[in-house]
């Protein structure tokens, strides 16, 4: 394993090491916090700092930092930020919770962001990682603006150990709201988008989909030997979350560890072009939340139901399977493309397991969302309210024309914590 980290360290890592104490021994459990043009950011490690105790040591990573080309004023802000958590640490870090602090103040134009940043940080767990030679260690992504419930680390930690297959592991979030008495713009807006976020989950998981998951960079957690094997983080400016946990749930060993929770800020921003913020930012100004139509997830429901009785099957049937789906199936896929991609996931697939597996491969979530955005691009998409009021009337036999978002929020809210 120590040679995984190593390859993975010389051929991927942009920094040599940047922590220059030595890990503890023992050391499981390594959360690191990507910081940009944060006020609070104590917040979060007061909050870790609460949190239940470990039974092995565990670190907490903070990289605050910036672009060439970051106004002077941000950066400001940054080093302010790197003062105070440095202060805090004198204090607070113990051999059993140690806290360090980096400040990176110059990262390339064309990629300084918060995929850039993650990657550092998460590079540099797995570098701590392999001077414990540590095959079985955690890296824990969380954001600087976002607080954890008090089990998070010692729940992360039993959740990896006691089960030795797990890759992958995310948690309960639910954003800071006041009740519906509350009704202020911001208020309404996160709101909103954490209802969409909601319903896009909801919408895709009753399509059959196998990866109908949440991707949220404040919380997810991972083995580090998956996370060098792999290739590491991306270092997309946005969504590079979304990206990089789609790339690992395909290889099983995920679960979804629903006691666990994190509480993302609900502050409209514009640190990034889309995410929590930027959205809250959106609705704010336009009142109102715009999502994609829940026949087209019955469409894809159509489309993905018949998958498995391809395996084997000869062009015609395969042409003759296309011709009977929807209109905005057939509008997004040629007869061309489709019979191609079934010959060539069935001449290396020999179970129909394998085929299924391959065809997801192919339609993955990127093309889930290509396929939404193009269809509508031909019809409106509707308000959030209306979408998923539609939906949970047609998937949950419930009658919910009355609700209001945050009743619809509490609701989805419930499902998800089982």
């Amino acid at each position: 394993m120590e040679l995984l980290f190593q390859s993975y360290l010389q051929k991927q890592a942009i920094y040599s090491r940047l922590i220059a104490s030595e890990p503890a021994k023992g050391l499981k459990t390594i959360v690191i916090i990507p910081a940009f043009n944060e006020s609070e950011i104590i917040a979060p490690l007061e909050s870790l700092k609460q949190a239940n105790v470990t039974r092995f040591p565990a670190e907490v990573i903070v990289l605050i930092n910036n672009g060439e080309d970051t106004n002077s004023a941000i950066c400001a802000q940054n080093r302010k930020s790197f003062s105070e958590v440095s202060r805090w640490i004198e204090t607070h870090s113990t051999d059993q919770l140690t806290f360090h602090c980096l400040y990176l103040g110059n990262l390339p134009v064309k990629h300084a962001g918060v995929g850039l940043a993650r990657k550092i940080a998460m590079d540099e767990a797995v570098l701590r990682f392999s001077l414990l030679n540590e095959s079985m260690g955690v890296i824990v992504s969380l954001d600087a603006d976002t607080l954890v419930s008090p089990n998070y680390l010692k729940e992360i930690e039993g959740a990896f150990i006691t089960n030795s297959p797990l890759n992958l592991a995310t948690f309960c979030f639910e954003h800071p709201i006041a009740d519906e008495s509350s009704n202020g713009p911001e208020n309404e807006a996160i709101i909103l988008y954490e209802l969409y976020l909601r319903y896009f989950k909801h919408a895709l998981q009753a399509t059959g989909f196998p990866f109908a998951y949440y991707t949220i960079g404040s919380c997810f957690a991972i083995r580090a030997k998956v996370y060098a094997k792999q290739g590491g983080m991306n270092r997309r400016k946005a969504g590079e979350d979304f990206y990089f946990l789609h790339k690992i749930f395909p290889l099983g060993g995920y679960v979804e560890l629903k006691h666990i929770f994190v509480y993302p800020s609900s502050r409209k921003s514009d640190r990034v072009p889309f995410g929590t913020g930027a959205a809250v930012k959106k609705i704010v100004t336009d009142g109102f939340y715009l999502t994609y139509q829940p026949i087209y997830f019955k469409h894809l429901k159509q489309f993905f139901s018949g998958i498995p009785t391809l395996y084997g099957a000869t062009n015609q049937v395969v042409k003759a399977y296309l011709q009977q789906l929807p209109e905005s199936i057939k509008a997004f896929i040629t007869v061309e493309e489709f019979t191609s991609q079934i010959q060539s996931i069935n001449k290396n697939s020999a179970t129909e397991k394998t085929f299924v597996q391959r065809f997801y491969q192919w339609f993955d979530a990127f093309k889930v969302i290509k396929y939404l955005n193009l269809i509508h691009t031909k019809t409106p998409r509707i308000p959030i309210l209306d979408a998923c009021q539609e939906f949970t009337r047609e998937n949950y036999k419930m009658d919910v024309s009355n609700y209001t978002g945050y009743e619809l929020l509490e609701m989805y809210r419930k499902m998800d914590r089982g």
